[in-house]
């Protein structure tokens, strides 16, 4: 029988097969290696039953794991192998073999490769088991100092001082030190060429009145590192100085630079965190993003953790407003939708000990509410009086049936379940319904029973979260407990501005809590929040259809009516409504006039699943913020929604723009936080791409003579300035527009050519809006083709034509002029009937103007009524006759049935002169580019 050594891990004897099929037969593993170094033989320690039993009688763990214990221990047994066996290593850690369990007797602390740190496995209870039996001395606690000895005092006060010190840094850079919320791009800019030692830019003291000279720099480490989009810097130095009176110590924190020092040992470029920034509102992971980068770039990276609380540095030092606002809405929202993300959570176990973390609590848990949204800095919290004045795990406990416990179990995922099954020794194979069987007959035991409730209810109780229509996010509450309507009760009244209209799957029900917290003076009025008075006629007429209950206050601001009115509506009135979704939920029938199809202004318009299509879109996200600590949870909350805001503000507004035919404009922010448009001198356009439009300037109309030989040509004098003024006004006036051939040798002043050439540069954003007329809004791209050498596009035409209208009906002249679209529609495939489109008093008018269009050309028809008379102008008028016959023909069919009679006539060679009209009014097609700016800009 011969003696055979293997090695039972699956890659080493993957090694030998390798090294069997290279013709290696003598290569042994890593492992195998090792054993010629051993000297020593571990004796196998046989555990007693009766050991891990009084392991359970002392709490250190369960019935359950001491039997999983004994079971593996009699496997072992019948496999012939030990079941554990102790490796000493300098007397500060034990391993146990085969499945290496550390144990850190100067920390107290386990460690197992299947767990994560401070979870329980069978692996470390087995190392507890064997460890109890053998130095059962280790798990004795010290005893601990007097209150009064010196080492005691000494180290709390050294503790004490090192924890200052730290705050007072801290402080210091978080003034000091802030990151732009918008960063220059040559900052953002890869740079590889980074410095190698980093030294802090101060030299004197920022904190002491005199401000000494700080101490020379000390070395940090050597062995720092640089983390950005193309890899690792190693052996980077770093350095800090201190004050020699108060001990203030700086450190290199310059993001001019373009990098973000984290911890003196780790240092991110600003590209990287935006990188990371850019990912996270994308549902990407920290992890998952350096997974990639050490992927593409073949560097090993520092560990995810570190990266990851390096970002949240990044974004605890940028300066965000958190605003929190809309910019239609602005910061008190008229209408809100409401509702709970159950998913997001985050686990309620304690973390790592630091000094300045906040923990979950009822005192110091505070909703976050923008701040000029909220009343005061001082928010509602009344989460502790969900419960009763015991808040002991007994308690909760007691306030959860097994009935409800197995009904939230089974909404868990099947792995979940699967997962509850293992860690309560129980079979995790088959379907949900024989996984939640099987632990419904384990859960008799008190014990099965705890673990089943802290791993359903072992976590918050997710977001309540409070949105404005268009999807921006107002109020975030963190639950510690589950939802109830007392946590949008607590937001609600933490407003300054109570929202008129509040849209939520429960209405009833937060309506009742909240006006019984207020009784003194309801917030939800009249009628307890509902749309009209529950009276039987109303309810009837609700469910027939025939109740409308309109607010018109939705759309016009109601001003000096009611007392305490909301500052965007001015009424003072609060409802409470059913989302869509939920409204068939109530018995009750007078819950029906909580409708959103009763109001008109609401129905077709209001978005009441707004919430839940943020939560779908957050959903992606749950995989990691639920995952994380609850401080570190709430603080990258605040961020993504800050940023979720603000891209979707950002949407809103282009897409608003776009809709209007706006271009690049200069927004800025009314004393409500609502959008409009930043004021600007019109005679000094800007120089960048942003367009800027001017309100009107209020002043009186000035009396002014006009002379009609000087009007329309430049002068010198000091009646006529160089610059738009009151002069230009008055003559461009529609009444003061006279017929004159100087208009057609017309030179603008420098102010209005400084105008022209901003209109009709064609460097410029070619959707940007030059002009708003009655009937469309005309860009630079239109003006284009009337002020350049191209072919005229018939909206700038149309909007020439509503001048020419207003001047000839100063004149006291009616007159119609026909859309030049329209016009196209009366020939093939169309053929419409040109007399539909003509308005009912068309036979009472002076002037009928038909512009008609044939390819690369136009032509007008002009209709005199009164004297029963067609003109046909064409300024190309040739000896072949008019040139869009198929008009002549079309109009003579249908105008000879009122016997008008139909002549003839050529025009200018550039203008159209309609020779019917009185010689004091001028009717023209092609408007002189400049003559036309002017009449429009003023």
């Amino acid at each position: 029988m011969s003696h055979n050594i293997r090695c039972e891990m699956e890659e080493c004897q993957q090694y030998q097969l390798l090294a069997q099929r290279s013709g290696l037969g003598f290569s042994l593993c890593e492992h195998l290696r090792s054993l010629d170094y051993c000297q020593e033989t571990v004796k196998e320690v046989f555990l007693q039953e009766h050991i891990v039993m009084e392991m359970v009688d002392l709490k250190f763990f369960g019935e359950a794991k001491a039997a999983t214990c004994t079971k593996r221990q009699k496997a072992a047994q019948m496999a012939h192998a030990p079941l554990c066996v102790r490796v000493d290593f300098g007397g500060s850690s034990t391993q146990i073999c085969l499945i290496f369990v550390t144990y850190n007797a100067l920390r107290n602390t386990w460690h197992c490769a299947c767990a994560k740190p401070r979870i329980s496995c069978p692996h470390k209870n087995i190392a507890k088991w064997h460890l109890f039996q053998t130095q059962r001395d280790i798990f004795k606690s010290t005893v601990p100092l007097s209150s009064g000895t010196p080492s005691q005092i000494t180290q709390e006060s050294s503790s004490f001082e090192d924890n200052a010190a730290i705050e007072r840094s801290i402080r210091y850079i978080f003034k000091e030190k802030n990151i732009p919320g918008s960063l220059p791009e040559n900052v953002i800019s890869q740079k590889m060429d980074h410095q190698k030692q980093f030294f802090p830019c101060e030299t004197l003291c920022q904190v002491c009145p005199e401000h000494p000279k700080l101490d020379e720099a000390v070395l940090i480490t050597n062995k720092a590192r640089i983390v950005s989009m193309m890899g690792v810097i190693e052996n980077v130095s770093t350095h800090h100085r201190s004050c020699p009176q108060c001990h203030m110590v700086y450190r290199y924190q310059e993001w001019t630079d373009g990098l973000h020092n984290f911890d003196n040992h780790v240092v991110l470029s600003l590209e990287l965190c935006l990188f990371l920034r850019e990912n996270l509102q994308n549902h990407v992971s920290a992890s998952r993003v350096i997974d990639s980068l050490e992927g593409l770039r073949r560097v090993k990276f520092p560990s995810r953790d570190t990266i990851f609380h390096a970002y949240c540095h990044f974004e605890a030092l940028t300066d965000a407003e958190y605003m929190y606002s809309c910019i239609n809405c602005g910061f008190h929202p008229p209408v809100v939708v409401m509702d709970l993300h159950r998913k997001g959570v985050f686990k309620l176990a304690g973390g790592v000990k630091n000094p300045f973390s906040v923990p979950p609590s009822y005192t110091n848990w505070a909703p976050w509410i923008g701040s000029e949204t909220r009343t005061s800095d001082i928010v509602l919290n009344t989460e502790f009086q969900k419960v009763r004045t015991s808040s002991s795990h007994e308690a909760k406990l007691s306030s959860v049936t097994e009935y409800h416990l197995l009904d939230e179990l089974a909404k868990q995922k099947v792995g979940v379940v699967r997962k509850l099954c293992k860690a309560c020794n129980s079979d995790s194979k088959g379907s949900r319904f024989d996984l939640i069987t099987r632990l419904r007959e384990k859960m008799k035991s008190r014990q099965t029973y705890d673990k089943v409730f802290q791993s359903i209810w072992g976590a918050s109780g997710g977001w309540s979260v409070i949105l404005c229509p268009h999807g921006i996010i107002y109020s975030v509450k963190f639950n510690l407990r589950a939802e109830s309507p007392r946590n949008f009760a607590d937001l609600l009244l933490s407003w300054k501005h109570m929202p008129n209209v509040c849209v939520y799957d429960f209405a009833r029900g937060l309506a009742a809590h909240t006006n019984l917290r207020v009784p003194d003076k309801l917030p939800f009025h009249p009628h307890e929040g509902r749309l009209a008075e529950p009276t039987e006629e109303n309810v009837k007429a609700a469910q027939d259809g025939s109740l409308k209950v309109n607010l018109p206050w939705l759309h016009e601001r109601m001003d000096g009516v009611n007392e305490n009115p909301h500052p965007v509506t001015g009424s003072s009135d609060h409802y409470v409504l059913y989302d869509r979704f939920h409204e068939g939920n109530t018995k009750d029938p007078k819950d029906i006039l909580r409708r959103i199809q009763l109001v008109p202004e609401l129905k077709g318009w209001l978005n009441s699943q707004v919430v839940e299509q943020f939560f779908a879109n957050m959903r992606k996200s749950n995989y990691f913020l639920s995952n994380m600590s609850p401080s570190t949870h709430v603080f990258l909350m605040r961020n993504i929604t800050h940023d979720y805001n603000t891209v979707t503000n950002k949407k809103l507004l282009e897409r608003q723009l776009r809709h209007g035919r706006l271009g690049k404009l200069n927004i800025s922010l009314s004393a409500l936080s609502q959008a409009v448009v930043a004021p600007q001198v019109c005679n000094k356009p800007r120089e960048t791409t942003e367009t800027v439009l001017n309100p009107a300037p209020s002043m009186s109309d000035p009396q002014v003579t006009v002379d009609n030989k000087k009007a329309n040509r430049r002068s010198t004098d000091a009646t006529f300035p160089d610059l738009c003024g009151p002069p230009c006004e008055a003559l461009t006036k529609p009444e003061n527009i006279l017929a004159s051939r100087s208009s057609w040798c017309f030179v603008p002043h420098p102010g209005q050519q400084q105008l022209l050439n901003y209109v009709l540069d064609i460097s410029r954003p070619k959707d940007e809006l030059i002009v708003e007329t009655s009937s469309g809004c005309l860009t630079r791209a239109d003006f284009w083709t009337l002020g350049l050498n191209k072919q005229m596009e018939s909206t700038i035409g149309n909007g020439c034509f509503e001048l020419i209208t207003k001047i000839v009906q100063s004149k006291g002249i009616s007159i119609y002029i026909e859309n030049l679209y329209v016009t196209r529609t009366w020939l093939a495939p169309y053929g419409c009937d040109p007399l539909q489109s003509f308005p009912t008093d068309a036979q009472r008018m002076d002037i009928i103007v038909l512009p008609l269009w044939t390819p690369g050309h136009f032509q007008l028809c002009v209709l005199k009524p009164p004297k029963r008379e067609i003109l046909f102008l064409d300024p190309l008028y040739t000896k072949a006759g008019f040139g869009g016959q198929q008009y002549v023909s079309l109009l003579r069919s249908h105008f000879y049935k009122h016997f008008w009679f139909v002549r003839e006539f050529s025009g200018t060679c550039s203008v159209f002169q309609v020779k019917c009209i009185p010689d004091h009014v001028l009717l023209i097609l092609s408007v002189h580019t400049y003559s036309t700016l002017t009449c429009f800009f003023l």
